[in-house]
């Protein structure tokens, strides 16, 4: 597995079709031709999905509904949208075959998860798909608001520079 341009052996642990976290052993540099180089200082890079953790606990259909419990409701009665948790339930375990940079066909894998379900794969992704995109907006908007708290404003043009990040860069405070 790899990320940043370095990469390595990875392990990930999984439960009902949720990666609650893994673990990359950083050991190489890679190139965009291909080569790699191993790193002088070679690291763990350990992910946990801490978001995660009530998920598995709460037996919830997802981890937004644990975490995002006031947002979420917000918008979906907003946007007068209903989870389908009995869907949802039987999805989760398989929703991680549906990764595009491991499947050939994804329409095919819809097909076949549906089956899987008992249903046509639109009536799959109608039920995933609207709800799927609420949660990528709160996922969004927590991280938006995270940098902010942190002292960065989002912005398209350049880096933002906080007071804080010019002190430790200048020594003269």
């Amino acid at each position: 597995m790899g990320g940043g341009g370095n990469l390595g052996p990875s392990i990930e642990y999984f439960v009902g079709g949720l990666e609650l976290g893994n673990m990359v052993f950083m050991q190489f540099k890679t190139y965009p031709d291909g080569r790699l180089e191993e790193l002088q200082v070679q690291v763990i890079d350990v992910g946990i999905g801490l978001e995660r953790v009530p998920w598995l606990i709460n037996g919830s259909p997802t981890s937004y509904c644990d975490v995002f419990p006031t947002p979420l409701k917000y918008m979906l009665t907003e946007l007068k949208l209903d989870i389908n948790n009995e869907i949802w339930e039987k999805y989760g375990p398989l929703s991680c075959l549906l990764n595009i940079d491991e499947v050939e066909d994804i329409e095919e894998k819809w097909a076949w998860i549906g089956k899987q379900i008992g249903l046509e794969s639109k009536q799959v992704k109608a039920a995933i798909e609207p709800i799927r995109d609420c949660y990528i907006v709160l996922d969004h908007t927590r991280t938006v608001m995270m940098a902010i708290e942190d002292g960065s404003l989002p912005s398209n043009v350049g880096v933002l520079r906080t007071s804080a990040t010019f002190c430790a860069e200048c020594s003269l405070c």
